[in-house]
């Protein structure tokens, strides 16, 4: 049984080799009778065990391979093939006037010219040829050499396990498209393991068409579905992928190209960074933060951004909005820490202000220091500005103090609601561990529709929180003392700055579009950056675009006076659309109701505009009396 085993290991269709690798005039002999000859030519070499034989194979693929300029694949069965040791010689010879082989003379060039070698008085010579043959009266001859990487020989001494493909191309023959694959020596028992493998596993190369379909497939398809589409709809399992494993290589290698910074380290990536700083005009990097001992802190930001928060945040005559801080995790090596706002010059397709992204700061330690250089290079570049944009964030005490002395300490940070409520629940529940009725009851009275945050006056916020204190020293005193400490200054705050009830939703939102940017998976620092930078200067070409009608925005009603239509704006030079959108990116959303002086006087519009009540005509076309509609009837005397 085990004899009959060994017999079928042996793979079919091989013709014998008595003397190592074939000598050239039998190779030549055998190549021409192959072309006239009925004889077998395999598509791909059998699967099996190949000692001391060949075979004839189609060669037509890798001759298009080739054209395109491709390398050649040579696949077959036998495992691991040492690249490091294989050559690839190339020999020419010349054909003669019978359109034959002369296989006893090889050409070499030599300056420039063909020539033959010989010996004279024992030295070597290279006689040119006359006439010089022409291109396509040469016959090239091309060898691939290689030896089995693992195992290694069964016994020591053992010649190694070699192989050789040799195909031949003419220009002045039609010769068939055929490679001749040689194996000579004994095939190692042991089993073939890849050299990088960490499973003891025998290594077999997968077919190149699967290979080329797994490279297709892995650039929309995760690994584990690809393997399983793969498995289920090979002609033969033989033939499908290996394992996952080869797929999720194939997965890296492609992005590892597509992101050549997954190769380098943050050190490199560092370097790149400061490189464009000063180099690429189109970076949005502003500044690279630097203190002993940690890693430097990238401040990204672009001056439209700038723009928008000077007239949104920072504007005394028209509508403003806070200008969100909030810090998020996983999208790289480092924090990212992200200002927001709305911006409310545009509306999308639900009719509400979009979120735009602010300047970005990426910094490793969260501390005072790294958050007060952030905002100190804001805080320079709002220094035009006609006041001090009010800032919110979500408590975090580091965040807060370093905004508040950067902006010189001019305004106060909002706390996020939501933050503070998911902070006293946490209190209430694992802190000091009461019950959940009691939790909620407390929760309602201090963040509920009725309850302390939302009171808009300071009558009504005493009222609330006396209330509170009440409930809190009846039901749970261990709280009372954080009420007192840290949720009534915040709320009360809040509603002194008149933002009662404030949340951090823009912020949040703009992480969560930063997480779908990276498809929830960290990235290097590098791709990291050029994702934020990507972000930013998208969300500004859709600015551009609402101009004319397109995009993802529509010119809110306070700005109609910038719209053009599509025709209008393709007519119009590169200097008069810059222009046009430089005016709209100072304009502050005045409403409509009101009217703005030179000076900066604002003052509600009149709303009749002078006319008497009832009045339906325009002032100039209208007549008007001061005794309304009776007539005035004169009498005369006799």
């Amino acid at each position: 049984m085990q004899e009959s085993e060994e017999l079928n290991d042996i793979a079919p269709g091989g013709i014998p080799l008595t003397h190592g690798f074939l000598k050239w005039p039998d190779l030549f002999s055998l190549y021409q009778s192959h072309c006239n000859s009925n004889l077998t030519i395999h598509d791909k070499v059998p699967i099996g065990r190949k000692e001391n034989v060949y075979f004839v194979v189609d060669d037509t693929k890798n001759i298009e391979r080739r054209d395109r300029g491709d390398n050649s694949v040579f696949w077959d069965d036998c495992g691991t093939w040492n690249s490091r040791a294989s050559t690839a010689p190339t020999t020419y010879y010349c054909i003669n006037d019978e359109d034959k082989f002369d296989v006893q003379h090889i050409v070499i060039r030599r300056e420039g010219k063909w020539c033959r070698e010989k010996q004279i008085e024992k030295k070597r010579k290279f006689i040119p040829l006359e006439p010089q043959p022409q291109d396509d009266e040469l016959l090239h001859v091309f060898r691939h050499y290689s030896k089995l990487k693992s195992p290694p020989p069964d016994h020591e001494g053992d010649t190694p396990y070699s192989r050789r493909i040799t195909w031949i191309s003419a220009l002045a023959l039609e010769l068939p498209n055929i490679a001749i694959y040689e194996y000579v020596n004994k095939y190692p028992t042991g089993e073939a393991i890849h050299g990088n493998s960490r499973v003891q596993r025998n290594y077999v190369r997968p077919l190149p068409e699967v290979m080329q379909e797994i490279k297709s497939k892995v650039q929309t398809g995760k690994p584990r579905k690809v393997y399983s589409e793969m498995l289920l709809n090979a002609s033969d399992p033989m033939f499908a992928p290996g394992d996952k494993k080869q797929i999720e290589n194939q997965r890296y290698i492609l992005n590892s190209k597509q992101n050549p910074g997954k190769k380098s380290n943050v050190a490199d990536h560092l370097e790149q960074v400061l490189q464009n700083l000063v180099h690429d005009k189109h970076s949005l990097v502003q500044s690279v933060l630097c203190r002993k001992g940690q890693m430097p802190h990238i401040v990204i930001y672009s001056m439209e951004q700038i723009a928008d928060i000077t007239r949104f945040c920072c504007s005394d005559v028209g509508d403003t909005t806070v200008l969100g801080v909030d810090k998020t995790y996983n999208l790289g090596p480092v924090h990212v820490t992200a200002l927001a706002f709305k911006n409310i010059a545009l509306v999308n397709s639900r009719g509400e202000h979009p979120i735009f992204p602010g300047p970005m700061l990426t910094h490793d330690k969260s501390d005072h220091a790294s958050f007060f250089g952030f905002f100190s290079v804001i805080s320079e570049e709002l220094r035009k500005a006609p006041k001090t944009p009010q800032m919110g964030g979500d408590g975090e005490i580091a965040m807060q103090q370093g905004a508040y002395d950067a902006f010189q300490k001019v305004k106060p940070l909002l706390t996020c609601t939501e933050h503070l409520k998911s902070n006293s629940r946490s209190k209430l529940r694992d802190g000091i561990g009461v019950a959940d009725r009691v939790r909620n009851e407390i929760l309602r009275a201090i963040f509920g529709e009725n309850g302390l945050s939302t009171a808009d006056s300071e009558a009504l916020f005493e009222v609330r929180q006396q209330v509170i204190e009440e409930i809190c020293a009846e039901k749970a005193p261990e709280f009372l003392s954080y009420f007192k400490d840290t949720i009534v200054p915040k709320l009360h705050l809040n509603m002194v700055l008149g933002y009662p009830n404030w949340m951090n939703n823009n912020s949040e939102s703009l992480n969560h579009v930063m997480k779908i940017e990276v498809n929830w998976e960290p990235q290097p620092l590098l791709n990291m950056i050029t994702m934020l930078e990507k972000l930013i200067k998208v969300t500004y070409e859709d600015v551009e675009r609402s101009l004319y009608g397109m995009g993802n925005y529509r010119l809110a009603p306070e700005f109609a006076k910038f719209y053009r239509k599509r025709t209008t704006w393709a007519n119009m030079s590169k200097d008069q659309q810059s222009k046009l959108k430089a005016r709209f990116l100072k304009t502050p959303k005045i409403p409509l109701n009101r009217s703005v002086s030179s000076n900066g006087l604002v003052v509600p519009t009149p709303t009749r505009g002078g006319k008497k009540p009832s009045q339906r005509k325009r002032k100039k076309a209208a007549k008007t009396t001061s005794l309304g509609p009776t007539r005035l009837r004169i009498r005369f005397g006799k």
